[in-house]
């Protein structure tokens, strides 16, 4: 398990299933094997083997939040929005202080045209960690509901917090800017 979680922290995959897989035998009621298997095909764009992993996971340990908060995040890759609130929301009711949770609940209601709930969720995840991720996408999802005004104050928010915390090492660096960039132009068109 140890060595999987190293492979896994430096995004070796691979190595990573393997360790997994061979953890998986000597302990095959693990839900924690379970969980990090999935999270590997996951990470490896192996949906259905990551949600079959992931559900026998949360059939070994049902009350673990992690496991159903990494199943709707596989679910909610996927455009699967249903079942990505069904999982979100589960381990919103054991873990009710992680505010990405929330954020994503906001982002699966606003995929399901659900503006009035998923600004709760995102009203939530801000009470619990004010961060530009959250505005961020609050803002797109205001935009998407032709929420303009309400979007400018976001995206603002988005900015200021987003200048003040940024590291640009991060991977998505870029995106966030274009995002940026083009949420800006559309409110100002």
């Amino acid at each position: 398990m140890g060595v999987g979680s190293i492979f896994q922290d430096k995004f070796d995959y691979e190595n990573a299933l393997i360790n997994y897989k061979l953890a998986s035998i000597s302990n095959p009621n693990s839900a924690l094997v379970w969980n990090n298997l999935g999270l590997c095909f996951f990470a490896r764009q192996k949906f259905i083997a990551s949600v079959t992993c992931l559900k026998k996971a949360i059939y070994l340990d049902p009350f673990e939040w992690i496991i159903s908060y990494n199943l709707g995040l596989v679910y909610l890759s996927t455009n699967q929005f249903c079942s990505a609130f069904h999982y979100m929301n589960c381990a919103s009711n054991y873990k009710n202080d992680f505010y990405l949770i929330y954020m994503y609940l906001g982002i699966i209601l606003s995929q399901l045209n659900d503006i009035g709930n998923a600004v709760n969720y995102y009203d939530k995840a801000l009470e619990l960690n004010r961060n530009y991720l959250t505005y961020f996408n609050y803002a797109v999802s205001l935009i998407n509901n032709d929420m303009y005004v309400n979007a400018q104050e976001m995206l603002n928010n988005c900015i200021e917090l987003y200048n003040n915390y940024r590291d640009p090492n991060t991977e998505y660096d870029n995106d966030i800017l274009e995002g940026i960039k083009l949420m800006n132009e559309k409110l100002n068109s």
